[in-house]
Order: C-alpha cells, then structure tokens, then sequence
C-alpha cells in the first residue's frame, strides 16, 4: 500500500508540474509601464507580447455567396457588413449598389437599394453602419449624402454631407454626434478627424496632419491617419507611421495613449519593383513612382466588442497568407500577436464576420465563432 501511495504521489506531482509548464509557457509577465502624464493614461510595451500566439480560436460556423457552377456571384464588390442584435446579416455590395440581407443561417430574406441619384438609391458607398439604435446608415460619397434606412429596407431619412467636403468614414455615437474622418487634397493633403452635431457641424477638432502635395511623384506609402470607434463611442486613432494609438473620449478629449517597441519592415528592392510594375499600367503620364524605406507601422485598426484593438502590421505572414495583428487589452497592454488570412470586418456576440474569397476568386462572407484562451 505504501508503495502505491508514493506512485499515486509522484503521479500527482508530475500533473502539477506540467500545468505550471503550461501557464507558464502561456503566460509571461507583461513588460510594459502605465503612467499618468498631464491626466493622460500613457502604456508603454515592450516588442513581445503578454501571450503568446495560439490563444485565439475561430470556428468557422457559416459561409455566404459561394457561388455553384453557371450561376452569377452573390456578390460583386463587398463594401461593408453589420449584424444585427437577432443575428441578422447585412451586407453592402457597392457594385450593385443594393444591401443583401441574410438571417443568422445564411438564407437571404430581403435585399434593397438600386444605382441612381434619387431617394434611397446609391452611386459610391465605402461603409454601411448600423447606428446604436439599429438603422442602418449609409455614407454616399457621390450623392453626398448620409441615407438612413428601418432593418426592413424603409427609407427613414437623408442628410446631405456638402458642409463637409471629402468626408471619407463617418460614425455615428449614442448621443446623435459623430466621428468623422476627412481626407482634403489641394496644395497640400489634409488628413483630419473630427466630431460634428447632428447637422454635421464641427464640436472639435481631433487631430490633423498635413504634408505637402507633389503632382511630379507617385508615392506608394506616406503618413496618414488612421482610426475606428469603439462600441463606448470612444475614438482610437495614429499615424500610421508611429507606433502610437491615441484614444479619445466621445468629445475628443485625449485620455489615453498607446506605444509599443517595434521593428520597422523595409521595403525591399524586389517589393518595389513587383509595385512599379503592377502600376505602371495605370501610372500618370510625368509622374515616377516613390517609395520609403519601410512600410508603415500600421496599416489598419478595428476594435472587437470586449474593447480589444486590432493592429495590421505590416509584417507578412509566411508565403503572403495574411498579415500579423497586434492585440491590445481594454487597458492598453500589448497581449498577443496573431496570424490572420482576413482584416477583421465585425464582431458581434462572439462571433467574427469576415470578408474573403472562394476558390474561383468571388467574394463571400464568412462568420466564425471566437473563443480567446486566457
């Protein structure tokens, strides 16, 4: 008996010894700072991650539009998606200028819009957002107006956006503002992101950058700004040439910033000539095409629902299957990074709607089931 209590011991010791293993090969101490600067919450991390790269799961659950042989594609140029609180599915396709409404199990049950210049029709839109009290708002850069739209498909109302030239995203918050971003171009470009009253008049300016205009180059990479709102309407927004988030409160109010150590990729001399000869086709007759010597340090953010901000870095993934993402947690810390085939289009209830493409190129929309493991 004693024997086989000392086996059952050396048993239960070894299973205690390979759970901590496992924690702590999971888990590391985070090697950041959080500091207050002038009532500003500064985080500063370090190049490595609090977990490492497996600790988030998606389950494809649904997949939209594969088309069957002879039959036309479902959609022709996806702009945006946005689901519902029943888990309905809708879908911008700005080609055919309609919205494609899908239930929960992909089966569509409606769709509405048409190309033209009249009442509830479309010619250029980029984004479809579904407001905080579910209408469906579409921006139309061409008919300049914002169109706002009942989950039936009702046209409730439209607001012309002449006031604000250029406007390139706009989002609405819960007390009837919004956050918008504009892209001027004259003399110079003008990137800027501001907050506007429901009659699309300027609360605050938020940030700008300027940078000179030279009509002789062709510049592939350059500063702008870039950002996205968070489900608690605050504003996340940088430089894409730092290394640098801001968030901003639904007032434009500074109150925390991000930074993180990184390594700049370079463009390489094969990357340019791959680019100068993919536009060579279409490039300006005078104008020669100009590079910097590394790729932005960001190219993309979005924010999923439990406050986590994505990063698309412009470190590639292995045989161009995507690109990396830096993950940061609701306090600033830097907690993962992960390899994504697709830019994160929405979350919702936990779960992931993406935008990809099927074997013979057409698009579909894919949702996964997100599970983190920490």
């Amino acid at each position: 008996m004693k024997s086989k209590a000392i086996v059952v011991f050396i048993v239960l010791l070894l299973l205690v010894f390979i759970m901590l293993f496992s924690c702590k090969k999971q888990k590391t101490e985070w090697k950041g700072t959080i500091e207050e600067r002038n009532g500003v919450i500064v985080v500063n991390n370090s190049k490595e991650p609090l977990y490492n790269k497996d600790i988030l799961s998606l389950e494809e659950e649904l997949t939209i539009g594969k088309t069957k042989e002879g039959k036309e594609p479902v959609f022709f140029s996806i702009s945006g998606i946005e689901v519902d609180s029943d888990g309905n599915i809708y879908v911008l396709d700005g080609r055919a200028r309609k919205i494609k409404v899908f239930n929960k199990d992909g089966k569509n049950i409606r769709s509405f819009g048409r190309k033209g210049q009249g009442p509830g029709e479309f010619q250029i839109t980029n984004d479809i957002i579904l407001t905080p009290d579910e209408t469906i708002m579409i921006l139309d850069r061409a008919n300049l107006r914002l169109s706002f739209f009942s989950l039936e498909g009702e046209l409730l109302k439209e607001v012309s956006t002449s006031r604000v030239p250029r406007l390139f995203r706009i989002y609405p918050d819960a007390e009837g503002n919004y956050t918008a971003r504009i892209n001027l171009r004259g003399q110079n470009y003008i990137f800027q992101i501001k907050k506007l009253n429901a009659e699309l008049e300027e609360l605050s300016l938020i940030a700008k950058l300027e940078r000179p205009r030279r009509t002789d180059v062709f510049e592939i990479y350059y500063p702008r700004l870039i950002s996205v709102v968070k489900k608690d309407d605050k504003i996340v927004w940088g430089n894409c040439y730092l290394y640098k988030l801001i968030i901003s409160d639904r007032t434009g109010k500074k109150v925390r910033e991000i930074n993180k150590d990184y390594n700049p990729v370079k463009i390489t001399e094969k990357d340019k000539e791959i680019m100068t000869k993919e536009l060579s086709a279409n490039l300006p007759v005078n104008r020669r095409v100009e590079f910097p010597d590394n790729y932005p340090a960001f190219q993309g953010l979005c924010c999923d629902e439990h406050d986590r901000i994505f990063v698309r870095t412009s470190e590639q993934v292995e045989d161009n299957k995507g690109y990396f993402y830096d993950v940061f947690d609701e306090e600033g810390r830097y907690i993962a990074k992960i390899p994504l085939a697709f830019f994160p289009r929405t979350w919702k209830n936990d779960r992931l709607y993406t935008i990809e493409e099927d074997e013979e190129g057409f698009q579909i929309v894919k949702r996964y089931k997100v599970t983190w493991k920490y």
